[in-house]
């Protein structure tokens, strides 16, 4: 089985991209678990940006969830800073900082 020479966290990653890749609107609520969850930084970081990928109109509430990760990892600070550049936020934090 590819799951025994892979593991379990590359095959989770792997789901949220093939949702995220599949367009599957309905993944949106699992992926903020995830986010919300903060148990796996791998599946945080791919969950940013399957979030980024499925979301047409980004809410002040999904912001604040993606910026408030605790102690993220290069991985996750890159992915927010994708996510807030892809909804044009980034210069608009940097502004008001």
């Amino acid at each position: 089985m590819a799951g025994s020479w892979r593991g379990k966290n590359i095959l989770q990653r792997n789901a949220i991209i093939a949702l995220a890749n599949a367009n599957d609107r309905s993944a949106i609520p699992k992926m903020l678990e995830i986010i919300d969850k903060g148990q796996n930084p791998i599946h945080v970081a791919t969950a940013i940006w399957a979030l980024s990928q499925l979301v047409r109109e980004v809410h002040p509430e999904m912001i604040e969830l993606v910026m408030s990760i605790k102690n993220p990892t290069p991985q996750i600070q890159e992915e927010q800073d994708r996510f807030l550049e892809k909804f044009g936020l980034k210069e608009k934090l940097v502004i008001e900082n």
